[in-house]
């Protein structure tokens, strides 16, 4: 975990980790971790259970943006979990 991933509020974040081996300058393989994929309730309607993880994606991208200056290449909702 990051030097900031102790500030971020609950339930946190998880991060895969690279698998030794099946890592190259080409090619990244990270571990599974199991979740709901965020699309995966496309017809839900947004409620106000759902105001924690918007918060914590926005301080999410903030910290990346602002402290670490290493951005998530892709964050679309297929391959954000809950």
């Amino acid at each position: 975990a990051g030097s900031s991933a102790s500030a971020l509020p609950p339930p946190g974040v998880t991060t895969p980790l690279p698998i030794a081996g099946l890592v190259s300058r080409r090619v990244l393989v990270m571990e599974w971790l199991d979740g709901e994929k965020l699309t995966s309730r496309v017809t839900r309607e947004v409620s106000a259970e759902d105001l924690p993880l918007v918060r914590l994606g926005i301080e999410c991208t903030l910290s990346q943006l602002l402290e670490t200056g290493v951005m998530h290449a892709d964050p679309h909702g297929g391959n954000l979990l809950r």
